[in-house]
């Protein structure tokens, strides 16, 4: 089911005599519980304290923006502050919240994207970033595991017969070690690597794709750990380690809101 899209606009809200701000703030109903978007700097910029606006439709597992709500009649519904600016998204007809980036792979604006990962055929945003952390971390150490078992092999098979070690001839059996040790340390290296970019990019509260277009920082800066909590959750418990635990901000952060 396809969609028209009008060329970029800008809307104001009525008694802004067209004034613009740097930033964008936009809304929508219904509440997505501690998955609050960086806005306190775009708030300040429209003389605005931050809002508890909530994005209903938009709790998609990615922090995906709906498709097509930058309607004037939704809009309207939203009864902005005076000043408020809303960005519209040109190719998937969608308010695009401050920090948002559309991807042309998933055909949709994603909250705080960092990137299209092509090995889980999806962006990696605000809403599943610490599944994606996670997802590298256990890769890494589910690698490292398999070196050591490749070594504790290989010394087993030199301190006995190489006949006796393995079910399979002794040239079979090196060429299956060797082809795991560079599978393993292949995937070791890359998890690795990924790993800690994502850590990096969590501490400094600062996106991929915010990195690489060097864009200006509007954002309110936080400390690594408040950041950390954002991404993982508050308080700081075992579950931050777990997949299957979904992050609890716990008590608000003072630089957080929802929107």
């Amino acid at each position: 089911m396809g969609f028209s899209c009008a060329p970029p606009r800008v809307w104001t809200s009525p008694g802004s005599r067209g004034a613009s701000c740097r930033g964008a703030i936009a809304a929508a109903r219904g509440r997505v519980p501690g998955r609050g978007l960086q806005g306190e700097a775009t708030a300040a910029a429209v003389g605005a304290p931050p809002g508890a606006w909530d994005w209903g439709t938009a709790s998609g597992f990615t922090g995906a923006v709906p498709k097509g709500n930058a309607t004037k009649e939704f809009i309207e519904s939203l009864q902005l502050k005076p000043g408020q600016v809303v960005y519209k998204c040109p190719k998937c007809c969608s308010i695009k919240p401050d920090r948002a980036h559309h991807c042309s792979v998933c055909k949709r604006c994603i909250r705080k994207m960092d990137h299209h990962c092509p090995w889980v055929n999806n962006c990696v945003g605000e809403n599943n970033q610490k599944y994606f952390v996670l997802f590298t971390m256990y890769i890494a150490l589910i690698s490292l595991h398999a070196l050591i078992m490749v070594g504790f092999h290989f010394l087993h098979c030199f301190e006995e017969d190489w006949t006796k070690c393995s079910s399979f001839s002794p040239p079979t059996t090196v060429i299956l070690l060797i082809l795991l040790c560079f599978e393993g340390l292949l995937f070791l290296i890359f998890t690795s690597v990924m790993f800690g970019t994502q850590v990096h990019s969590i501490c400094t509260d600062e996106t991929g794709i915010e990195q690489l277009k060097k864009e200006e920082r509007r954002w309110a800066k936080k400390t690594k750990w408040m950041n950390m909590k954002a991404v993982f959750g508050h308080p700081f418990s075992l579950g931050w380690a777990s997949p299957f635990a979904t992050p609890d901000q716990g008590k608000a952060d003072p630089y957080q809101y929802v929107v």
